[in-house]
């Protein structure tokens, strides 16, 4: 398409409040098509109803018929204007020209759900007009802002949001639609649209509009994106966001042809979230190589499919927080912006990867833990209190998988009561029939508390060829290798019926789905006498005595220990084998809770100690010092 830039049109001044004569029309004089022999007036008067989106960008005019090429002009801004045109079909279309660069940068056609995202990147405050000039004409265009969504202009939504408050909102306001129809089998999902509603943010209560939409029933969430992911992710728990403001409708029907209508007011709620957030933000990309892109464009990315994840290990190495944070790679336009909050202050080993093999867990090709994650980044972190910090852009790296060695499977898993069933690994043991093979184990999950339900599994570790009895089985010990606890008390406590696999070199086998269950045996016990001081002995004390007890996989367990503090008394306590933090505490508030010094309701005095108690290990003696908060 060329460009023709005709007489550049004048500013319309303000209409004069008091009765007067109506301002003159401007005019712009088009190219002469020497075809034609009759021209006439058009009188045209642009109207905005987009709300100030794309406020200061030129407004545009693209006048396309009349046997000619298309011709863009300038136009005054609010303005009506007067064209000589000669006789025939005519297509108008007004628009801001957000790039300003003479161009009409439309939504792109057809649609995609990422394109919503973008939109206001766009040329999307627009309106178009199509007539037939055989006379002098008055007409009138009117300017929307559109979504470049899926629907036609007049399916859409309207209603009113309000803040809780006069006080201006701290981000942009997002409008999430999840389709609530089934999805029929075989088909992909359809996507949640992301609408910007009011990028520059909301204070007091403000209508709003759109169309676009695809008829159907939807939930519709409406946020403040304070933390800039365009997603709904609240800050008030572990691993959460950023975002404090938000409002949902669990149900809403969207009709072809017409704009549903909330019937009352959409007041945004807060989240329970401290005043200064701890925690990191930084973004995610992908570091693909040409061929790999063009694998993706070709393949509609069945080797790159899978949930985005995040999680933070300590310096153990023990995943202490996990969060999804996009349920497909591409449902949103990359680099994808994320927010971790909720996190306590230290130092990490932040992972992310592209859960292919849904599992759950970070297992990428190649790793401790041989998955068949195909995308994977894991760099040490540090998190500072009170602070967000910025943590940079994350280029997520392919790693080298043989997609069709190792084994998959899907396993489920009753969990026992108590500290020695939370928070193990899960292992596979292969026992050769042949006399000269040795015992494999491989390393399935590094927590089976974290199991939900039939969890899939796929695993690309090389195995040799051969004829195995086999066992999943929890790893209570955690000595990496299957003694059940029927020939001692301590070893391991849950295990699937053995089978037999046959695995052939360079083929993956297929396990099949496996129930984990407990073998039946009792559970050991170990006598802890631990006995208390007080650092203060002039202080008074008249407090319950409780400790909070929490074992490393992630059993935790509050017991009271005196109805009234006696320094120097023992105590008793059973437990079983496992590494366990006890803090001991005076509940001076009695809420049977530990909350520690420099928090409103601190308790009075407190004492922390770690211990690991060991298979042959049936009665011990500890001794821990209660130190008061300074008042």
């Amino acid at each position: 398409m060329r460009y023709l830039t005709p007489l550049l049109l004048t500013l319309l001044a303000c209409a004069d409040p008091a009765p007067g004569p109506a301002p003159e029309p401007q005019r712009a004089d088009a190219t002469v098509y020497p075809r034609a022999s009759i021209t006439h007036t058009l009188t045209l008067e642009i109207l905005d109803r987009a709300g100030g989106a794309a406020e200061g960008a030129p407004l545009r005019l693209s006048v396309e018929g009349g046997d000619a090429s298309a011709v863009i002009y300038e136009v005054g801004d609010p303005t009506r204007i007067t064209l000589d045109l000669v006789e025939g079909a005519y297509r108008l279309t007004a628009f801001r020209d957000r790039g300003d660069d003479g161009a009409d940068d439309a939504c792109p056609f057809p649609p995609l759900p990422e394109h919503v995202e973008i939109a206001d990147e766009l040329d999307n405050v627009r309106g178009v007009l199509s007539l037939e000039l055989r006379k002098d004409t008055r007409a009138t265009l009117t300017l929307e802002r559109s979504i470049c969504g899926p629907g036609e202009p007049l399916t859409g939504l309207e209603g009113i949001i309000q803040a809780p408050n006069e006080a201006a909102s701290s981000g942009p306001v997002w409008m999430l639609l999840e389709p609530l129809a089934a999805t029929p089998e075989g088909a992909a999902p359809q996507p949640i649209l992301r609408v910007p509603i009011f990028p520059e943010g909301l204070q007091g209560a403000r209508p709003f509009s759109f169309g676009e939409l695809l008829p159907g029933f939807y939930q519709l969430t409406v946020f403040v994106d304070e933390d800039e992911d365009a997603c709904l992710t609240l800050c008030g728990g572990p691993l959460s966001g950023g975002d404090r403001l938000w409002a949902r409708r669990a149900r809403i029907e969207i009709q072809a042809g017409a704009r549903a209508t909330l019937e009352e007011i959409l007041t945004l709620e807060a989240a329970d979230c401290a005043a200064e957030m701890t925690g990191l933000r930084g973004a995610v990309t992908l570091a693909l190589v040409n061929s790999e892109a063009a694998e993706i464009a070709e393949e509609g990315a069945p080797r790159y499919a899978g949930a985005l994840m995040a999680a933070l290990f300590n310096l153990e190495g023990q995943r202490l927080y996990q969060r999804t944070l996009l349920e497909h790679l591409d449902a949103r336009p990359t680099p994808l912006p994320f927010t971790l909050t909720g996190i306590a202050p230290g130092d990490y080993t932040l992972a992310l990867w592209l859960d292919r093999d849904a599992d759950g867990g970070f297992s990428p090709c190649g790793g401790l833990i041989s998955g068949w994650d195909l995308l994977s980044l894991r760099q040490p972190v540090r998190v500072t209190a009170d602070q967000i910090t910025d943590s940079g852009l994350w280029a997520l790296e392919a790693g080298h998988c043989e997609d069709d060695q190792g084994i998959e499977g899907a396993i489920s898993v009753e969990i026992e009561a108590g500290p020695m069933s939370t928070g193990r690994p899960v292992r596979l043991e292969l026992y050769p029939l042949e006399a000269e093979g040795a015992r494999r184990s491989v390393l399935l999950f590094e927590n089976h508390a974290q199991l939900t339900g039939m969890t899939p599994f796929i695993r690309t570790e090389a195995l040799p060829q051969g004829v195995y009895r086999a066992r999943v089985y929890i790893d209570t010990d955690q000595d990496g290798r299957f003694l059940s606890c029927e020939a001692s008390p301590w070893a391991d406590r849950s295990s699937t019926e053995t089978f037999i696999v046959e695995i052939d070199e360079g083929a993956r086998v297929d396990l099949g789905r496996r129930v984990i269950a407990p073998i039946g045996c009792p559970v050991p016990q170990i006598e802890l006498w631990p006995v208390f001081g007080l650092s203060d002995l002039g202080a008074s004390a008249p407090f319950p005595l409780r400790v909070e007890i929490e074992e490393r996989g992630g059993w935790r367990d509050d017991r009271l220990l005196m109805e009234r503090f006696e320094p120097y008394t023992p105590a008793r306590l059973l437990l079983t084998p496992g590494r366990f933090r006890l803090t001991a505490y005076l509940d001076s508030d009695a809420d049977e809770r530990f909350t520690p010094c420099g928090r409103a309701g601190a308790d009075h005095s407190a004492a922390q100690l770690e211990l690991e108690l060991g298979a042959h290990i049936s009665i011990t003696e500890v001794e821990l010092q209660l130190s008061r908060c300074a008042p």
